[in-house]
């Protein structure tokens, strides 16, 4: 998995992007989540109702994540998780028929509590 570490911290929680892995027509891109304040629940949403998680290739095209896997147990639409704080949550989305040219995207957002966690310009690793 390429090391790209891009961070973002909204509301007290902290969203670190590890990087993406592209194997096919399969993107999962790996994040860490820590939260900084007391113990509560935080909802992840892959696909489904609202908005969903997506990255978003050079032309425009929209790619929405088939699934979530938060603590080794995976769902096709959401997670809901109780989060400590001070303890690392590796979370994995998965995009599938992302078509093999695109090598890197401009967009990822993740939808987490109703709120879009933007990150720029990832590239995709093998």
């Amino acid at each position: 998995m390429q090391s790209t570490f891009a961070r973002k911290e909204v509301n007290n929680i902290v969203y670190l992007l590890k990087g993406c892995r592209k194997s096919d027509t399969t993107v999962k891109c790996e994040l860490v989540i820590m939260n900084k304040a007391t113990e509560r629940g935080l909802r992840i949403l892959a696909s489904g109702y609202g908005s969903p998680s997506t990255i978003v290739d050079s032309t425009g095209k929209s790619y929405v994540a088939s699934s979530i896997d938060i603590g080794g147990q995976s769902h096709p639409h959401d997670r809901n998780i109780f989060i400590a704080p001070g303890i690392d949550y590796v979370a994995v989305l998965t995009f599938e028929n992302v078509p093999e040219q695109v090598t890197k995207v401009p967009l990822l957002n993740v939808l987490s509590d109703e709120r879009k966690i933007q990150f720029r310009n990832v590239s995709f690793s093998n």
